[in-house]
């Protein structure tokens, strides 16, 4: 069947163009603005043309910088993460096509599906279009003359998972075990002034480590001990909560986040020039910004949320680049690979290409990676056959669908955890760290020493109740602070769903992380807020019962009419509407004055 999906290849990409530009009506080059409201990687993706996806699902580059052609490419990954995102039918659906030739009848697709999931069957073939998995097509049939329609998978897709299928590789690069060594060996570098010594030399992968026990060799003391699954939570827990300080311009924190996470803050709305400095609108001077509301939002959210939004903001920012095609190609099939690789796993940068490792470099800022050079703090990033990569738990939770997960439970992972558990019992407490227990009578104790924390609690919580113990903090939740909250933009579901990724780890066995009571109180605060909807009327005294009749009809049919009182000849109608209203009722008393006039009274 290989032929002749080659031979449909390009039918099948001018069949997919077509349909871009008939249904968005922009070219190919045009991001949809449906990008700014993207919520995950796949959102993204499928608001770009479906071009950028079948790319993604034929990139035969392998990450081993060989020729070996048994080697898969990345676009095998492509293809998992697309499998991995539809519902369980398309699954099906697609392991059995991808298994049959790619090509099959819909009419005995249809068997593949239980009778009382009938009704799903086209939603989950739209799904699959979506994410040009299939295409639908009529052929003609053999028993009758007529067409049938006939599913199948596009060849870019077929190629891709039928390699998948059949590969056995787990992870896009080949891990290499740092930590043994570092613990059984000895890294040197170079003497260049020492004459040459007897050494052994141990290759992994494309990077050479210089084993030696001689003396004349230079040992590098500067070399930091590779880092530890708990050490990459603290990382990118870190990395976050430094932005967090910054956005809430604390002082108490000596980490301040990089230049160009400073930028993405004014580029995303979440800070903006302060209007009481006399710093220019297009200044770049940091120190002239302040939070905006949208920002507030922000703090509350899970970090994965956080993360996609600065993602985002970075795809966005390549359309200004001359290869904005193939850097975010680039971009986008190695967020995916990153997704398949295991946190605690260090993988060598030189598999990597000039952009991928640009890329690589900038996501580190991200708190997506944590670079590594065995070359010790001194040693030149440039030179990545030096440099390897960690990813973290929110790099490889892009793709798998675990943000959307902890957005709808609100259930911190086993890591997240873990490291928690660790700050806690520790002999100094750390600032990182956060421990909330909500009690039914909605006294909220947390324990950390972070003043960024005790802010950030204080946005929805009663600051004149605040009390401090030396690692634990006292709030109450009352009305009026949820509803002030509220008037900074905060939903109630970020709220409780901050309190439940923060609860303490003793609370995370089983039972639940906030009281029913609690939870179902800042919900009911939140729908009062909708129960009175406020509208701004005009007062209209009539003169008499038969202007008061005349007008109110007037306004029902304008659509003017918000409420009247016959009794008191009184009516209320839209602000907006005053003018049409009042230059009818001028009319009105201005007939009813000349029929005065003449006698001829009403």
């Amino acid at each position: 069947a290989l032929p002749s999906i080659k031979h449909q290849a390009s039918s099948i990409n001018h069949h997919y163009q077509t349909m871009t530009t008939t249904t968005t009506g922009k070219t190919p080059n045009t991001t949809s603005t449906s990008t700014q409201q993207s919520t995950n990687l796949f959102s993204y993706l499928l608001s770009l043309p479906p071009r950028v996806l079948l790319n993604l699902y034929s990139d035969n580059t392998n990450n081993t910088n060989t020729t070996n052609t048994n080697i898969a490419g990345r676009g095998i990954y492509a293809c998992r993460a697309a499998l991995q995102h539809l519902p369980p039918i398309a699954r099906q659906y697609v392991l059995r096509l991808a298994s049959c030739g790619g090509t099959l009848e819909l009419e005995h697709c249809l068997k593949w599906c239980n009778a009382q999931y009938g009704n799903k069957h086209y939603s989950v073939v739209e799904a699959m279009e979506r994410l040009c998995v299939i295409f639908c097509k009529e052929k003609d049939s053999n028993k009758e003359d007529k067409k049938v329609k006939v599913l199948q998978l596009t060849p870019q897709f077929l190629v891709g998972i039928q390699k998948s299928i059949s590969s056995l590789q787990s992870a896009p690069w080949p891990a290499v075990d740092v930590q043994r060594l570092y613990s059984k060996t000895t890294l040197t570098l170079p003497n260049k002034t020492s004459k040459a010594t007897a050494t052994s030399t141990k290759t992994f992968t494309k990077l050479k480590l210089t084993v030696t026990s001689s003396s004349s060799s230079k040992v590098n003391k500067d070399l930091e001990k590779p880092p530890t699954a708990n050490d990459l939570e603290i990382y990118t827990q870190r990395r976050w909560d430094s932005v967090l300080h910054y956005l809430v311009g604390s002082t108490d924190y000596g980490e301040e986040p990089p230049a160009a996470v400073t930028r993405f803050l004014e580029k995303t709305g979440l800070m903006q020039q302060d209007i009481g400095t006399n710093a220019h609108p297009n200044s770049t001077d940091a120190s002239s910004l302040v939070i905006t509301s949208k920002g507030y939002e922000f703090m509350l959210q899970d970090v994965h949320v956080q993360v996609w939004l600065f993602i985002l903001q970075y795809l966005n920012q390549l359309e200004s680049i001359k290869r904005c095609e193939e850097v975010r190609h680039e971009a986008l099939i190695f967020l995916i690979c990153l997704s398949y690789c295991q946190v605690g796993e260090a993988y060598p940068c030189s598999m990597l290409s000039r952009d991928g490792y640009k890329l690589c470099t900038d996501f580190s800022q991200f708190g997506l990676v944590k670079l590594y050079n065995v070359a010790g703090k001194s040693g030149d990033l440039k030179n990545k056959d030096t440099v390897y990569f960690y990813p973290t738990r929110v790099a490889v939770n892009l793709i798998a669908g675990s943000t959307a997960a902890v957005a709808h439970v609100g259930a911190p992972s086993v890591s997240s955890t873990r490291a928690l558990e660790e700050s806690l019992s520790a002999a100094v407490p750390g600032t990182s760290h956060l421990a909330i227990i909500v009690q039914t009578n909605f006294q909220l104790c947390a324990y950390t020493t972070s003043e960024l924390h005790v802010s950030m609690l204080g946005l929805f919580c009663e600051e004149s109740t605040f009390r401090r113990l030396p690692n634990v903090v006292f709030f109450k939740i009352t009305r009026d602070s949820v509803k002030g909250a509220f008037r900074f933009g905060i939903e109630a579901g970020q709220i409780l769903q901050f309190l439940k990724m923060n609860a303490h780890p003793r609370l995370r066995t089983g039972g639940q992380l906030i009281p029913s009571n609690i939870e179902d109180q800042i919900l009911l605060w939140d729908r009062e807020r909708h129960r009175v909807q406020m509208e701004e009327v005009y007062l209209l005294q009539c003169q008499d019962a038969n202007e008061f009749e005349a007008v109110v009809q007037y306004t029902i049919d304008l659509g003017a009419h918000m409420w009247s009182n016959e009794h008191k000849n009184t009516i209320m109608v839209r602000y907006a509407q005053t003018e049409s209203v009042m230059a009818y009722v001028q009319k009105f008393r201005a007939r009813a004055a000349k029929k005065r006039r003449r006698g001829d009274i009403y």
